[in-house]
């Protein structure tokens, strides 16, 4: 396996779901239009526009028009995590997204309590 940029996972965890659920499904397919996106996600291709758009916005994923059609794709340094999201199967897929989003929310909770104690983990 190569190597994963830590802030990347930190940056997808930090998503709401239905962003983060969004910016997978780019990194499965690398490139494409929010009918891509859509098809993977099961949503209107409209919400799907309007999710990525705000992705490219805040510089999560890039954006490029190519005549009528709008083509977003992952940034570089997302490329380790998005392959290696994309060599594993889809259960498994879903099963590492969830336990990391859980690893996340649980060492933030702890975070959280040594802040408010004011010491460090």
């Amino acid at each position: 396996m190569s190597t994963v940029n830590p802030e990347i996972l930190q940056e997808l965890l930090l998503l709401p779901d239905y962003l983060r659920k969004t910016q997978l499904s780019l990194m499965k397919i690398g490139r494409g239009a929010a009918e891509d996106v859509a098809k993977l996600t099961g949503r209107h291709r409209a919400h799907e526009s309007q999710y990525l758009n705000f992705l490219a916005e805040q510089g999560k994923i890039t954006k490029e028009r190519r005549g009528n059609y709008v083509i977003y794709g992952i940034k570089e340094r997302s490329q380790n995590l998005a392959t290696e999201i994309r060599s594993l199967p889809q259960e498994i897929q879903e099963i590492l997204i969830e336990d990391l989003y859980c690893a996340f929310q649980n060492r933030l909770a702890v975070l959280l309590r040594c802040v408010k104690d004011g010491r460090r983990s």
